[in-house]
């Protein structure tokens, strides 16, 4: 089951909230232990009156050469008094584990890819993706020689589709396939590569978005605001193995179209996974997801050849 977009991101502020303050806490005992080096201290005070009389010098307009020559001197004294104790001059400045938003979260005025990736990793827990299903760990010898180009090539184009997911013209993607090709392994491969690059991402069944479909459909309007939120704002949604999930009357079509159609209107990358072809496509959830799909100028659908994979195990 899916994680609540709420929790992850409660999780996500937790985690960044805590780096934060590991960095800070321990710059400051690095900086207690130096300034406890008598040599170290003196430097220290030096050097803050000496900045002090840098800045009234430069306002002034009057010649800097000789303060930064005692500057410098100093500067160079105490990092010899860091080393002694086994210091570095970086040690006593927070060593943050994002550089763009100090573990703050907020990049820009919005949220930082770092944010993104941990909401995104939190919202996977549960779905059977770990960080060694990527690109670099793919196993490429275990197709058919027949195929094996073919998926090579498949599989180049989408490490490179999901390292620039918000450059890509084709905003919808769908993979066909037979059962047990590698369609999964492949969307998971994309999953993990979209979240390095701190992109929102979702991994979600068919059956388990179906269920999320009916529960909206079914909820008080108070309670529907938050449900399909994080499918339709996310940097990108992969919906895999459509076509497994039952059909709910007044439900299933019905949000899925609409699911499909405001990410392409709000220009968000969308990948199906499924064994159906287009012509089945069409005939179980009716011609406009099938358009949708087909559409040319911001969908594309490929094939993924090959016998089922897990009869090799």
């Amino acid at each position: 089951m899916i994680k609540d977009k709420v929790a992850a991101v409660k999780q996500a502020k937790f985690i960044l909230q805590q780096r934060k303050y590991r960095a800070e806490r321990l710059a400051e005992i690095n900086l207690e232990k130096a300034l406890s080096n008598k040599t170290f201290k003196n430097n220290y005070d030096k050097l803050m009156n000496l900045t002090w009389e840098i800045g009234k010098a430069e306002y002034e307009k009057k010649d800097t050469k000789a303060i930064y020559s005692e500057y410098k001197k100093l500067e160079d004294s105490n990092k010899k008094v860091l080393m002694s104790i086994n210091l570095k001059p970086g040690d006593l400045k927070p060593q943050y584990s994002c550089d763009k938003c100090k573990d703050s979260g907020i990049y820009k005025n919005g949220e930082c890819s770092c944010f993104k990736s941990l909401v995104s990793e939190s919202m996977l827990e549960n779905s059977g993706i770990t960080s060694k299903t990527n690109f670099k760990n793919a196993n490429m010898a275990i197709w058919d020689r027949e195929v094996k180009e073919e998926n090579i090539v498949l599989y180049n184009k989408m490490k490179k589709y999901s390292e620039e997911i918000a450059k890509t013209k084709k905003k919808l993607i769908t993979i066909s396939g037979k059962t047990g090709v590698g369609k999964t392994y492949l969307a998971q491969c994309m999953v993990n590569e979209s979240i390095e690059q701190g992109n929102y991402t979702i991994f979600i069944s068919a059956f388990e978005l179906n269920q999320q479909f009916l529960t909206y459909h079914c909820a008080n309007i108070s309670e529907k605001a938050n449900i399909l939120e994080p499918f339709l704002s996310c940097d990108f949604l992969v919906i895999d193995d459509l076509g497994t999930e039952n059909i709910f009357k007044n439900v299933t079509k019905e949000y899925l179209y609409l699911l499909l159609s405001e990410r392409l209107a709000n220009n968000r990358n969308t990948l199906i996974t499924t064994n159906l072809t287009i012509d089945e496509i069409d005939k179980i959830y009716d011609g406009r997801i099938s358009s949708r799909i087909t559409d040319k100028r911001n969908s594309t659908t490929l094939l993924m050849n090959g016998s089922d994979l897990r009869l090799k195990k």
